[in-house]
């Protein structure tokens, strides 16, 4: 289950990186953060 949200959630990003980059970087880094972090 882990690594089907963890696939989930890069494919999220990458939609959102084809809207929005800056946006998009900083969420990516507070995601990364919080998946490291746990």
């Amino acid at each position: 289950m882990y690594c089907y949200s963890v696939v989930l959630l890069i494919l999220m990003v990458i939609l959102l990186l084809y809207k929005n980059r800056i946006k998009v970087n900083f969420i990516i880094l507070v995601l990364f953060f919080n998946l490291t972090g746990t």
